[in-house]
């Protein structure tokens, strides 16, 4: 990829639950950010776990090797942080935490040097309909 030209490095290159051990190296995403303009972007889809998953682990890790801002986006909105009170809505509640936290999923990593911004991200997922 040339220098400095890209605005935006999508990386969809997941098999089942793995992706190939040599798209995870922090010489490949020092490769991926020369690709990049300063303000550029690089994503990476995964699928994992958020509980029990170590790939995700291992990508962000390696992925704070080289760029300032790391964050891990789900595919599906989590449950609500604070647990209701007692009764129906709390055993509900729990199904879909331990659920959601141990089901696998499609993950988005996000890598840059600019912080993500998620109102801007909320507004244009939105308006995408």
């Amino acid at each position: 990829a040339k220098k400095g030209s890209y605005d935006l490095v999508i990386q969809d290159a997941v098999n089942d639950l793995s992706v190939p051990s040599h798209l995870m190296t922090k010489e490949y995403n020092d490769a991926v950010k020369r690709s990049l303009k300063a303000d550029g972007v690089f994503l990476l889809t995964i699928i994992d776990s958020v509980e029990h998953g170590k790939v995700w682990r291992a990508a962000m890790r390696t992925l704070r090797e080289t760029f300032a801002h790391v964050h891990l986006l789900a595919s599906s909105e989590p449950p609500a942080v604070a647990r209701p009170a007692d009764g129906k809505e709390a055993e509900a509640w729990e199904e879909r935490s331990a659920a959601w936290a141990s089901g696998r999923q499609v993950y988005v990593i996000y890598a840059a040097d600019a912080p993500l911004d998620l109102a801007a991200l909320r507004a244009a997922t939105d308006a995408a309909g």
